[in-house]
């Protein structure tokens, strides 16, 4: 009888091990996030076989109050407190610059993004790589999982994540390998904790984009109930190659990139009664 209940037990402990991760945001999930990416690289302007470059800083830093405002297709809504670009050379520091985001609102659906009262985004900000979105492709295809489960991305998946559909051919050498350490229970619900074990991001050059390389480990904490990214950090080494018109002028940018993202809920604000 004893063997019996032990048995019972164990089976009880192992279905608490597992938890459902699948990226389904909830209407009215607010947000407050503190978003930072900074590389330092080394630029090689070539032309006609010369060479010549410099070491540059280049980071963002940005802060804002994330609202879902709809699923299906997934729209948001950020206010932004702040929004600074940091970009010049590594010996010579500078005060960082406002985006066009900075104390603006924005509306998002997909990549797409837009001011909401209709001013000018540039193109800096409008095309600026979500990593949010990286997490939520990296979670586990077969959806349920428990602590100690390892599973492999695809490069397609992990590509659509952060640049839109694109040809299968140039996300083919993309691709992640992640793993479930452990799951924390809070009294808001569960927290996933999740180690990204390698991530390799490959674009090849098309029409009017560079091609960019990323190579990145590091790790993520997805809140279970509402769908959503708490906390990442990203970092490893990144490479861009940008070429003009017949190829005849290139720039690489080359060097260490750490992304760090942190989010915490807003609690709904009570209907007011009149």
């Amino acid at each position: 009888m004893r063997n019996l209940l032990c048995l019972f037990a164990f089976s009880a402990l192992a279905a608490q091990a597992q938890v459902l991760l699948v990226d389904e945001p909830k209407v009215g999930s607010r947000f407050e996030v503190h978003d930072e990416r900074e590389t330092t690289v080394k630029i090689l302007l070539k032309a006609r076989a010369r060479g010549s470059g410099e070491a540059r800083r280049i980071a963002s830093e940005t802060r804002y109050v994330e609202e879902v405002v709809g699923v299906g297709p997934l729209k948001l809504k950020r206010t932004y407190e702040r929004s600074l670009r940091y970009d010049h050379p590594v010996s010579k520091p500078s005060e960082p610059a406002r985006s066009s985001q900075h104390e603006r609102t924005v509306l998002l659906e997909g990549l797409n993004r837009k001011l909401e009262d209709g001013g000018h985004l540039d193109k800096e900000d409008r095309e600026e790589l979500r990593f949010e979105r990286l997490c939520a492709a990296l979670l586990p295809p077969q959806r349920v999982v428990e602590s100690g489960d390892q599973w492999e991305i695809s490069g397609q998946a992990i590509n659509r994540a952060l640049f839109g559909d694109a040809p299968a051919e140039a996300s083919d050498a993309s691709g992640a390998v992640v793993k479930l350490r452990s799951i924390k229970r809070r009294k808001e619900g569960e927290v996933a904790v999740l180690q990204v074990k390698a991530l390799r991001v490959r674009q090849k050059k098309t029409l009017g984009k560079p091609e960019i390389t990323l190579e990145l480990k590091g790790g993520f904490e997805w809140d279970v109930v509402r769908g959503a990214v708490l906390e990442a950090e990203l970092e490893g080494q990144v490479l861009y190659i940008a070429h003009a018109p017949g190829d005849a002028l290139s720039a690489e940018a080359q060097g260490p990139y750490r992304w760090r993202y942190q989010a915490e809920r807003v609690e709904q604000e009570a209907p007011s009664e009149e």
